[in-house]
């Protein structure tokens, strides 16, 4: 329950951070996209990313039972 409790505090707000800053500067993020699309680099960087702080919640936080702690094991 630790763990699970400690994600949630690290990804809720971090989630939510972005998601206001995404409202908030909806024409900046648009830009930041835009250009980002044209190195290909950016692609495999962010999916190297992604893919190494997922394999660290799920080995972290290996978590299947029937309640909230899920949420965390799936996203």
């Amino acid at each position: 329950m630790e763990r699970s409790l400690f994600l949630a505090r690290l990804l809720g707000p971090t989630f939510i951070a972005i998601a206001v800053g995404m409202l908030i500067n909806l024409g900046i993020y648009e830009t930041m996209i835009a250009e980002a699309l044209h190195p290909g680099i950016v692609f495999y960087l962010s999916g190297l990313l992604s893919l190494l702080a997922g394999l660290a919640i799920v080995n972290l936080h290996n978590r299947w039972q029937p309640d909230w702690r899920v949420i965390i094991t799936v996203c």
